[in-house]
């Protein structure tokens, strides 16, 4: 599940299959400058691989 914040920039979440333990993993997961593109699933669907641009300090 991803939700809007200002600026185009998305959160990511994860969650159970019921709902339960929604939480952002957006701050633990991705430097803030992060350009994420399109996440690509994995064949058995256990993992998520997002692709994208960072430019450290």
């Amino acid at each position: 599940m991803c939700t809007g914040v200002d600026e185009g920039k998305y959160d990511s979440y994860l969650m159970n299959s019921d709902g339960s333990e929604n939480r952002n993993i957006t701050p633990d997961y991705f430097p803030a400058d992060f350009l994420c593109h399109d996440p690509i699933f994995s064949k058995d669907g256990t993992k998520i691989f997002f692709v994208g641009k960072w430019y450290p300090d």
